[in-house]
Protein backbone atom coordinates (compact mmCIF):
# COMPACT_ATOMS: atom_id res chain seq x y z
CA UNK A 1 0.00 0.00 0.00
CA UNK A 2 0.86 3.58 -0.39
CA UNK A 3 2.28 5.30 2.81
CA UNK A 4 0.32 8.69 3.80
CA UNK A 5 3.51 11.49 4.70
CA UNK A 6 3.49 11.41 8.80
CA UNK A 7 2.64 15.27 9.39
CA UNK A 8 5.14 16.42 12.23
CA UNK A 9 4.13 18.42 15.13
CA UNK A 10 6.14 21.33 14.13
CA UNK A 11 3.60 22.02 11.04
CA UNK A 12 0.77 23.65 13.43
CA UNK A 13 3.45 25.53 14.86
CA UNK A 14 4.80 29.10 13.53
CA UNK A 15 6.82 29.52 10.29
CA UNK A 16 10.63 30.48 11.31
CA UNK A 17 11.65 33.78 9.71
CA UNK A 18 13.98 34.50 7.11
CA UNK A 19 17.54 35.18 7.98
CA UNK A 20 19.47 34.07 10.49
CA UNK A 21 17.17 30.97 11.78
CA UNK A 22 17.38 28.61 8.70
CA UNK A 23 15.16 25.96 10.26
CA UNK A 24 12.76 25.29 13.30
CA UNK A 25 14.09 24.01 15.97
CA UNK A 26 12.44 20.55 16.38
CA UNK A 27 9.74 19.53 19.14
CA UNK A 28 10.71 16.30 20.12
CA UNK A 29 8.66 13.24 19.20
CA UNK A 30 6.60 11.37 21.55
CA UNK A 31 6.47 7.96 22.55
CA UNK A 32 3.29 6.82 22.14
CA UNK A 33 1.71 7.27 25.65
CA UNK A 34 -0.36 4.63 27.27
CA UNK A 35 -3.05 4.88 30.20
CA UNK A 36 -2.87 1.57 32.35
CA UNK A 37 -6.17 1.30 34.26
CA UNK A 38 -8.81 -0.50 35.79
CA UNK A 39 -11.74 -1.47 33.63
CA UNK A 40 -13.51 0.31 36.46
CA UNK A 41 -11.76 3.77 35.88
CA UNK A 42 -13.43 6.57 33.78
CA UNK A 43 -10.39 6.51 31.88
CA UNK A 44 -11.92 8.47 28.56
CA UNK A 45 -13.29 11.22 31.10
CA UNK A 46 -9.33 11.84 31.78
CA UNK A 47 -7.73 11.77 28.16
CA UNK A 48 -10.88 14.18 27.33
CA UNK A 49 -10.00 16.55 30.04
CA UNK A 50 -6.71 16.08 29.15
CA UNK A 51 -7.52 16.71 25.30
CA UNK A 52 -9.47 19.97 25.87
CA UNK A 53 -6.46 21.67 28.48
CA UNK A 54 -4.02 20.81 25.46
CA UNK A 55 -6.09 22.47 22.72
CA UNK A 56 -6.98 25.16 24.82
CA UNK A 57 -3.53 26.38 25.42
CA UNK A 58 -3.31 26.23 20.68
CA UNK A 59 -1.97 22.92 20.32
CA UNK A 60 -3.96 20.71 17.72
CA UNK A 61 -5.52 17.96 18.41
CA UNK A 62 -7.70 15.12 17.07
CA UNK A 63 -9.08 12.07 17.82
CA UNK A 64 -12.28 10.58 19.96
CA UNK A 65 -13.22 9.18 23.45
CA UNK A 66 -15.79 6.69 24.39
CA UNK A 67 -18.80 7.62 26.50
CA UNK A 68 -20.49 5.15 27.90
CA UNK A 69 -24.02 6.19 29.40
CA UNK A 70 -25.56 3.91 32.22
CA UNK A 71 -29.77 3.24 31.27
CA UNK A 72 -32.42 5.42 33.02
CA UNK A 73 -36.01 6.09 33.50
CA UNK A 74 -36.94 5.09 29.50
CA UNK A 75 -33.59 5.49 28.47
CA UNK A 76 -31.58 2.44 27.38
CA UNK A 77 -27.86 1.64 28.10
CA UNK A 78 -26.19 3.16 25.26
CA UNK A 79 -22.57 4.84 24.06
CA UNK A 80 -21.60 7.33 22.20
CA UNK A 81 -18.16 8.55 20.54
CA UNK A 82 -17.19 12.14 21.40
CA UNK A 83 -14.87 13.62 18.22
CA UNK A 84 -11.93 15.77 19.86
CA UNK A 85 -11.89 18.18 17.31
CA UNK A 86 -15.00 19.93 16.95
CA UNK A 87 -16.85 18.61 20.21
CA UNK A 88 -19.49 16.58 18.01
CA UNK A 89 -21.12 13.37 19.70
CA UNK A 90 -21.87 9.99 17.41
CA UNK A 91 -24.15 7.80 18.52
CA UNK A 92 -23.07 4.16 18.21
CA UNK A 93 -25.10 1.58 16.70
CA UNK A 94 -25.60 -1.01 19.19
CA UNK A 95 -26.88 -3.58 17.27
CA UNK A 96 -24.12 -3.52 15.29
CA UNK A 97 -21.49 -3.82 18.06
CA UNK A 98 -19.71 -0.61 19.71
CA UNK A 99 -16.42 -2.60 17.83
CA UNK A 100 -17.79 -2.34 14.47
CA UNK A 101 -19.23 0.88 14.77
CA UNK A 102 -16.24 2.67 16.56
CA UNK A 103 -13.86 1.31 13.91
CA UNK A 104 -14.77 3.79 11.03
CA UNK A 105 -14.59 6.47 12.89
CA UNK A 106 -10.99 5.18 14.34
CA UNK A 107 -9.72 4.66 10.78
CA UNK A 108 -10.92 8.56 9.82
CA UNK A 109 -9.19 9.75 13.11
CA UNK A 110 -6.12 8.62 12.26
CA UNK A 111 -5.70 8.92 8.10
CA UNK A 112 -6.97 12.78 8.93
CA UNK A 113 -3.77 12.88 11.54
CA UNK A 114 -1.27 11.37 9.48
CA UNK A 115 -1.79 13.80 6.47
CA UNK A 116 -2.79 16.92 8.67
CA UNK A 117 -0.38 18.95 11.38
CA UNK A 118 -1.03 17.47 14.44
CA UNK A 119 -0.01 17.73 17.75
CA UNK A 120 -1.53 14.91 19.37
CA UNK A 121 -4.10 12.34 18.51
CA UNK A 122 -6.05 11.08 21.64
CA UNK A 123 -7.73 7.40 20.38
CA UNK A 124 -9.85 6.67 23.98
CA UNK A 125 -9.55 2.88 23.83
CA UNK A 126 -6.91 0.70 22.78
CA UNK A 127 -9.08 -1.87 20.65
CA UNK A 128 -10.06 1.10 18.41
CA UNK A 129 -6.61 2.25 17.44
CA UNK A 130 -5.63 -1.45 17.03
CA UNK A 131 -8.06 -1.84 14.54
CA UNK A 132 -7.38 1.24 13.17
CA UNK A 133 -3.87 0.47 12.57
CA UNK A 134 -4.39 -2.96 10.99
CA UNK A 135 -6.83 -0.98 8.25
CA UNK A 136 -4.10 1.86 7.82
CA UNK A 137 -1.28 -1.02 8.02
CA UNK A 138 2.11 0.05 8.25
CA UNK A 139 1.63 3.94 7.97
CA UNK A 140 0.49 3.85 11.80
CA UNK A 141 3.47 1.16 12.61
CA UNK A 142 5.94 3.55 11.71
CA UNK A 143 4.74 6.58 13.11
CA UNK A 144 4.43 4.50 16.11
CA UNK A 145 8.00 3.46 16.26
CA UNK A 146 9.21 7.64 15.47
CA UNK A 147 6.75 8.70 18.11
CA UNK A 148 3.84 9.78 16.60
CA UNK A 149 1.52 11.72 18.89
CA UNK A 150 -0.77 9.10 20.12
CA UNK A 151 -2.47 9.27 23.54
CA UNK A 152 -4.86 5.82 24.16
CA UNK A 153 -5.88 3.69 27.48
CA UNK A 154 -5.03 -0.15 27.77
CA UNK A 155 -6.63 -1.86 30.27
CA UNK A 156 -4.37 -3.88 32.58
CA UNK A 157 -5.68 -7.30 31.18
CA UNK A 158 -4.93 -6.12 27.31
CA UNK A 159 -1.27 -5.21 28.07
CA UNK A 160 -0.03 -7.71 26.29
CA UNK A 161 -1.66 -7.54 23.47
CA UNK A 162 -0.65 -3.80 23.60
CA UNK A 163 2.76 -4.98 23.48
CA UNK A 164 2.43 -7.04 20.52
CA UNK A 165 0.67 -4.64 18.72
CA UNK A 166 3.21 -1.45 18.99
CA UNK A 167 6.42 -3.38 19.50
CA UNK A 168 6.62 -2.70 23.07
CA UNK A 169 7.20 0.77 21.73
CA UNK A 170 5.32 3.30 23.91
CA UNK A 171 5.60 5.25 27.32
CA UNK A 172 3.42 3.63 30.23
CA UNK A 173 1.27 5.73 32.18
CA UNK A 174 -0.31 6.14 35.54
CA UNK A 175 -4.43 7.05 34.77
CA UNK A 176 -3.89 10.63 36.52
CA UNK A 177 -3.69 14.18 35.12
CA UNK A 178 -0.01 15.36 36.08
CA UNK A 179 1.30 11.69 34.64
CA UNK A 180 -0.32 13.13 31.06
CA UNK A 181 1.67 16.25 31.92
CA UNK A 182 4.81 15.01 32.22
CA UNK A 183 5.01 12.53 29.28
CA UNK A 184 3.42 15.66 27.07
CA UNK A 185 7.27 16.71 28.49
CA UNK A 186 8.83 20.53 29.23
CA UNK A 187 9.52 20.27 25.66
CA UNK A 188 6.48 21.55 24.66
CA UNK A 189 6.40 24.51 26.67
CA UNK A 190 8.29 26.67 24.16
CA UNK A 191 4.70 26.60 21.19
CA UNK A 192 3.42 26.79 24.51
CA UNK A 193 4.04 29.68 25.34
CA UNK A 194 3.88 31.21 22.16
CA UNK A 195 0.75 30.39 21.37
CA UNK A 196 -0.38 32.45 24.13
CA UNK A 197 1.39 35.45 23.48
CA UNK A 198 -1.75 38.49 22.59
CA UNK A 199 -0.52 40.05 19.81
CA UNK A 200 -0.03 43.55 19.43
CA UNK A 201 2.43 47.15 18.71
CA UNK A 202 6.06 46.49 19.29
CA UNK A 203 6.84 50.16 20.43
CA UNK A 204 10.31 49.31 21.23
CA UNK A 205 13.25 46.99 21.01
CA UNK A 206 16.33 48.27 23.17
CA UNK A 207 19.67 46.28 22.87
CA UNK A 208 22.22 46.67 25.27
CA UNK A 209 25.24 44.72 25.59
CA UNK A 210 24.12 42.40 28.53
CA UNK A 211 20.26 42.68 28.13
CA UNK A 212 17.60 43.33 25.35
CA UNK A 213 14.29 44.74 26.32
CA UNK A 214 10.68 44.97 24.32
CA UNK A 215 8.31 47.13 25.25
CA UNK A 216 4.34 46.35 23.72
CA UNK A 217 0.97 47.81 24.56
CA UNK A 218 0.34 46.70 28.03
CA UNK A 219 3.91 45.25 28.92
CA UNK A 220 7.72 44.93 28.53
CA UNK A 221 9.69 41.98 28.78
CA UNK A 222 13.55 41.52 29.36
CA UNK A 223 15.84 38.70 27.85
CA UNK A 224 19.30 37.67 28.79
CA UNK A 225 22.21 38.43 25.64
CA UNK A 226 25.32 36.60 25.43
CA UNK A 227 26.09 37.51 21.53
CA UNK A 228 24.48 38.55 18.44
CA UNK A 229 23.65 42.34 19.43
CA UNK A 230 25.23 43.96 16.91
CA UNK A 231 23.01 41.72 14.44
CA UNK A 232 19.93 42.79 16.11
CA UNK A 233 20.75 46.66 16.46
CA UNK A 234 20.94 46.38 12.60
CA UNK A 235 17.51 44.66 11.86
CA UNK A 236 14.99 46.85 14.51
CA UNK A 237 13.09 48.22 12.32
CA UNK A 238 12.29 45.19 10.74
CA UNK A 239 11.81 43.41 13.93
CA UNK A 240 9.02 45.60 14.93
CA UNK A 241 7.21 45.30 12.09
CA UNK A 242 6.91 41.60 12.80
CA UNK A 243 4.80 42.00 16.27
CA UNK A 244 4.64 40.60 19.53
CA UNK A 245 3.56 37.43 17.97
CA UNK A 246 5.88 37.27 15.49
CA UNK A 247 8.72 38.44 17.51
CA UNK A 248 7.74 35.71 20.12
CA UNK A 249 7.37 33.11 17.06
CA UNK A 250 11.18 33.39 16.97
CA UNK A 251 11.26 31.11 19.49
CA UNK A 252 11.08 28.16 17.55
CA UNK A 253 14.20 28.90 15.69
CA UNK A 254 17.99 27.99 16.41
CA UNK A 255 19.63 31.78 16.72
CA UNK A 256 20.28 32.25 20.51
CA UNK A 257 20.09 35.72 19.79
CA UNK A 258 17.28 35.93 18.15
CA UNK A 259 15.79 33.60 20.43
CA UNK A 260 16.89 35.95 23.38
CA UNK A 261 14.67 38.63 21.64
CA UNK A 262 11.38 36.03 21.58
CA UNK A 263 12.00 36.02 25.04
CA UNK A 264 11.86 39.15 25.30
CA UNK A 265 8.56 39.21 23.29
CA UNK A 266 7.19 36.55 25.38
CA UNK A 267 7.37 38.45 29.02
CA UNK A 268 6.22 41.51 27.58
CA UNK A 269 2.98 39.97 26.75
CA UNK A 270 2.73 37.99 30.26
CA UNK A 271 4.13 40.50 32.29
CA UNK A 272 2.07 43.33 32.35
CA UNK A 273 2.01 46.52 34.15
CA UNK A 274 -1.32 45.71 35.52
CA UNK A 275 -1.20 42.16 36.70
CA UNK A 276 -1.58 40.77 39.91
CA UNK A 277 1.02 38.87 41.70
CA UNK A 278 2.83 38.77 45.38
CA UNK A 279 5.89 40.84 45.99
CA UNK A 280 9.03 39.25 45.88
CA UNK A 281 10.42 36.34 44.22
CA UNK A 282 9.25 33.84 47.06
CA UNK A 283 11.99 32.05 47.41
CA UNK A 284 12.54 31.98 51.33
CA UNK A 285 9.89 29.74 51.53
CA UNK A 286 11.54 27.61 49.37
CA UNK A 287 14.56 28.16 51.08
CA UNK A 288 13.14 26.47 54.76
CA UNK A 289 11.92 23.10 52.58
CA UNK A 290 13.79 20.04 54.56
CA UNK A 291 16.03 18.13 52.00
CA UNK A 292 18.54 18.77 49.28
CA UNK A 293 18.34 22.02 47.54
CA UNK A 294 19.91 22.98 44.21
CA UNK A 295 20.54 26.18 41.95
CA UNK A 296 21.41 26.25 38.57
CA UNK A 297 22.92 29.60 38.30
CA UNK A 298 23.39 31.86 41.63
CA UNK A 299 21.21 34.38 42.45
CA UNK A 300 22.60 37.38 44.46
CA UNK A 301 22.62 36.49 48.28
CA UNK A 302 22.28 33.12 48.15
CA UNK A 303 24.92 32.14 50.68
CA UNK A 304 23.24 34.13 53.44
CA UNK A 305 19.93 33.22 52.22
CA UNK A 306 20.37 29.18 51.49
CA UNK A 307 23.92 28.21 52.97
CA UNK A 308 23.75 24.64 52.26
CA UNK A 309 22.17 24.92 48.60
CA UNK A 310 24.58 23.20 46.09
CA UNK A 311 25.44 25.59 43.17
CA UNK A 312 25.40 25.18 39.13
CA UNK A 313 27.13 27.59 37.11
CA UNK A 314 28.72 28.14 33.99
CA UNK A 315 31.93 29.95 35.69
CA UNK A 316 31.84 28.23 39.18
CA UNK A 317 33.82 29.92 41.83
CA UNK A 318 34.84 27.86 45.00
CA UNK A 319 32.24 25.77 46.22
CA UNK A 320 30.53 25.92 43.17
CA UNK A 321 29.61 23.37 40.23
CA UNK A 322 30.19 23.47 36.80
CA UNK A 323 27.07 23.26 34.51
CA UNK A 324 27.80 19.46 33.58
CA UNK A 325 26.85 18.55 37.09
CA UNK A 326 23.94 19.50 37.05
CA UNK A 327 22.79 16.14 35.24
CA UNK A 328 23.81 14.21 38.96
CA UNK A 329 22.33 17.26 41.25
CA UNK A 330 19.20 17.93 39.89
CA UNK A 331 17.61 14.08 40.38
CA UNK A 332 16.73 13.09 43.49
CA UNK A 333 16.50 16.89 45.03
CA UNK A 334 14.02 18.40 46.81
CA UNK A 335 14.05 22.10 45.84
CA UNK A 336 15.33 22.94 42.73
CA UNK A 337 15.77 27.04 41.68
CA UNK A 338 16.54 27.48 37.62
CA UNK A 339 17.48 30.59 36.38
CA UNK A 340 15.39 31.77 33.11
CA UNK A 341 18.44 32.01 31.05
CA UNK A 342 17.55 28.28 30.06
CA UNK A 343 14.59 29.96 28.40
CA UNK A 344 17.26 30.96 26.14
CA UNK A 345 20.13 28.58 25.65
CA UNK A 346 17.31 26.14 25.39
CA UNK A 347 18.57 23.84 28.63
CA UNK A 348 14.82 24.35 30.91
CA UNK A 349 13.19 21.73 29.50
CA UNK A 350 16.33 19.21 30.65
CA UNK A 351 16.63 21.06 33.60
CA UNK A 352 13.02 20.74 34.48
CA UNK A 353 13.06 17.04 33.27
CA UNK A 354 16.01 16.18 35.61
CA UNK A 355 14.34 18.16 38.63
CA UNK A 356 11.08 16.30 38.40
CA UNK A 357 9.54 15.82 40.85
CA UNK A 358 11.02 18.23 43.33
CA UNK A 359 9.72 21.80 43.47
CA UNK A 360 11.21 24.09 41.18
CA UNK A 361 11.17 27.65 40.71
CA UNK A 362 12.17 29.86 37.88
CA UNK A 363 13.53 32.97 38.70
CA UNK A 364 14.97 35.99 37.24
CA UNK A 365 14.08 38.86 35.22
CA UNK A 366 13.41 36.56 31.90
CA UNK A 367 10.62 34.68 33.52
CA UNK A 368 7.61 34.74 32.27
CA UNK A 369 4.86 35.02 34.90
CA UNK A 370 1.67 32.55 33.33
CA UNK A 371 0.54 29.89 34.86
CA UNK A 372 0.92 27.80 31.57
CA UNK A 373 4.05 26.63 33.03
CA UNK A 374 3.04 25.35 35.72
CA UNK A 375 1.65 22.04 34.04
CA UNK A 376 5.74 21.61 32.91
CA UNK A 377 6.47 21.18 36.68
CA UNK A 378 7.30 25.26 37.37
CA UNK A 379 5.90 25.32 40.89
CA UNK A 380 7.15 29.05 41.56
CA UNK A 381 7.34 31.80 38.64
CA UNK A 382 9.64 34.91 40.15
CA UNK A 383 10.28 37.46 37.51
CA UNK A 384 9.86 41.56 36.94
CA UNK A 385 7.53 43.51 35.73
CA UNK A 386 8.77 46.84 34.41
CA UNK A 387 6.95 50.06 35.71
CA UNK A 388 8.92 52.60 34.39
CA UNK A 389 10.32 51.42 30.70
CA UNK A 390 11.93 54.77 29.52
CA UNK A 391 14.25 54.86 32.99
CA UNK A 392 14.93 50.73 32.11
CA UNK A 393 15.37 51.38 28.40
CA UNK A 394 18.30 53.51 29.41
CA UNK A 395 19.76 51.86 32.02
CA UNK A 396 20.02 48.55 29.25
CA UNK A 397 21.94 50.56 26.69
CA UNK A 398 24.38 51.59 29.21
CA UNK A 399 24.71 47.94 30.17
CA UNK A 400 23.37 47.64 33.47
CA UNK A 401 23.04 44.55 34.98
CA UNK A 402 19.75 43.19 36.62
CA UNK A 403 20.48 44.54 40.35
CA UNK A 404 20.42 48.18 38.98
CA UNK A 405 16.46 46.93 37.20
CA UNK A 406 14.88 47.92 40.37
CA UNK A 407 13.95 51.43 40.52
CA UNK A 408 12.13 50.47 36.83
CA UNK A 409 9.80 48.17 37.94
CA UNK A 410 9.42 44.98 41.22
CA UNK A 411 10.18 41.94 41.51
CA UNK A 412 6.99 39.64 42.36
CA UNK A 413 5.75 35.73 41.92
CA UNK A 414 3.07 33.32 41.38
CA UNK A 415 2.72 30.00 42.59
CA UNK A 416 0.83 27.10 41.54
CA UNK A 417 -2.01 25.68 43.64
CA UNK A 418 0.28 22.88 44.62
CA UNK A 419 3.61 24.85 45.31
CA UNK A 420 1.50 26.91 47.77
CA UNK A 421 0.09 23.94 49.41
CA UNK A 422 3.89 22.97 49.94
CA UNK A 423 5.57 25.35 51.35
CA UNK A 424 2.19 26.71 53.74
Amino acid sequence: MTRPTIASPLAAQPSPPSGLNAAASPVPWLKPGVVMHDPSFPVDRLLADFARAVQGRGFAVKGFVQCNHQPGEGVAPHMDLMDLSNGKVIRIDQHAGPRGAGIDIAVDTLRRALHEPTDLVVVGRFVALERAGHALGDAVRDGLSTGFPVLTSVAARCMAKWQSFSGREGTLLPANETALWRWWGPDRLYPDLVHGVVDGEVRRIVVGPRWLMVEGERGTGLAHLSKGGDVLRTRVAAFRRRGLRGLAALAHGWDPAERALAVAAINASYNRRDMDALPGDGLDDLAKADGRTVLIGAIPGYRDRMPHAQVVESNPRDGEFPMAAAECLLPGCTTAILSAAGLVNRTLPRLLSLACPAQVALTGPATPLTPRLHAYGVGTLAGFVVTDPDGLANAIAQGAKPWAFAPFGRVVHRRSAVSSLMTA
